[in-house]
This record gives structure tokens, sequence and C-alpha cells, in this order.
């Protein structure tokens, strides 16, 4: 056999063992989910107010604003916890039409401006009801819905990490000893999902005297490769 054919045969056979090596693994899925009770609510609200001048409109709109934020002040709602930064201003039109179908001028056609003032606040769950009928007697005239969370929620999405780790290497072993074999070391892993589920409110909040939310939901996935030792 000549040298060539010896070092392609080496080759070959090297390459072949390589492969058969690579192919002892195991991959396993991990997963977890952790519910958890929500302790905080995110009261999304607006200040709106419309009128044919726009400067009335906006001042209309500060004016309630500057009342809500006292009224927080006076039953200790801490500042921090109110954002209240955007406003949004939009002319509203009559739209009318000429007789050929064309839109009538755009400065011609508004009749009216409407100032929005967002307000978000963020309290325990338990003062809800309390925050709500304060902020609607101050003039609050629009809330959108109420955003549940948790203070404890980076603290609970560790926690499902880690169970679903240990849930792929428990899949794992049970797998490996069930094929009489042993668990090597990890040559990949990989996070498939982690995801959170986060209840909201009604958009109409007035009609109900008091709210009881779902709990958070967290879901944790992993996908770890094992080599299998000899």
């Amino acid at each position: 056999m000549s040298r060539l054919s010896c070092f392609t045969l080496a080759a070959m056979l090297l390459l072949s063992t390589s492969v058969a090596a690579a192919e002892k693994v195991i991959e396993v899925t991990g997963n977890a989910n952790v519910q958890l009770k929500p302790d905080l609510v995110t009261i999304v609200l607006a200040v709106v107010k419309e009128s044919d001048n726009l400067v009335k409109s906006k001042k209309a709109a500060d004016t309630v604003v500057k009342k809500v934020l006292a009224e927080m002040e006076k039953i200790k709602v801490d500042r921090d916890n109110i954002k209240a930064a955007q406003i949004v201003i939009k002319g509203i039109d009559e739209q009318k039409r000429d007789p050929f179908g064309g839109n009538v001028d755009a400065e011609s056609a508004v009749k009216a401006y409407r100032v929005t003032r967002s307000i978000n606040i963020t309290i325990p769950v338990e003062r809800l009801d309390e925050v709500l009928e304060t902020v609607v007697d101050a003039g609050a005239n629009q809330v959108s819905r109420l955003r549940y969370k948790s203070s404890k929620y980076k603290e609970a999405w560790l926690k499902c990490r880690e169970e679903a780790i240990e849930d792929a290497k428990k899949r794992a072993k049970y797998l490996a000893e069930s094929f009489d074999a042993k668990l090597g070391d990890v040559v990949k892993i990989r996070q498939i999902r982690s995801y959170r589920s986060a209840p909201f409110g009604a958009s109409d909040p007035f009609g109900t005297p008091s709210y009881t939310p779902e709990d958070l939901h967290i879901e944790y996935s992993i996908a770890v490769e094992f080599a299998l030792a000899n």
C-alpha cells in the first residue's frame, strides 16, 4: 500500500472516530414556571381637554394635571412613582369636502384643538380604589388600563430560571441512566423561551368597586446538550 493510501485511510478512520464521538450526546429541555401574585399596579390615565383655542385647551389640561399631582401628594403617593411628562395635541377637523370631491383647506377645516396629558401612577394594589377615586374627583377623565406587576419579579424570574436548569439536569441524568450511560460535560446551552404574562385590568374600571387581578405567569425553557461519557 502506498504512503498516500495509508495517509488517506488514517484520515478517514480519524474522521469516522470524530463523527462517532460527536454523536455521543444527549439533548434535553428543562422547563419551569412560576406563579406570582401582583402587589403593584400602574394606573394609565389621561386628562383630555378640547376647545376652539389651543392655548386654552392646554391650560385647562395643565390645571387638572397640577390638581391631580397635588391630590396625590395629599394622600402620600410618592412623586417618583408618578410620570406626567407626555402631551399630545391634535387638531379636530370638520372633514368637509367641496362639491368636486376634494378636501377643504386643512387650516380652515380645524374647528377645535384636543390636548391630552398622560399620567401613569404606580401604587400598591390595595390602594387602587382610593387612588382611582381621587384622580377622577381631581378631574382626570380617561383611564385606559391598569397594569399589574410585582416588586418581586426579578427574584421570581431568577428562581424560574434555576428551576429550569435543575429540570434539564434531572431529565438528562434519568435518560442517561436508563440506557446505562453516564453524563459527561455540557456541550451546548440554548435558551428557548423566557416568557412573562402580565394581567391587565379592564379598559373601563369605573364600574367595579374592587379588582382581583390574575397571577403573573413566568415561564423559562432551556435546551442543554450533554456529552455521554464512556
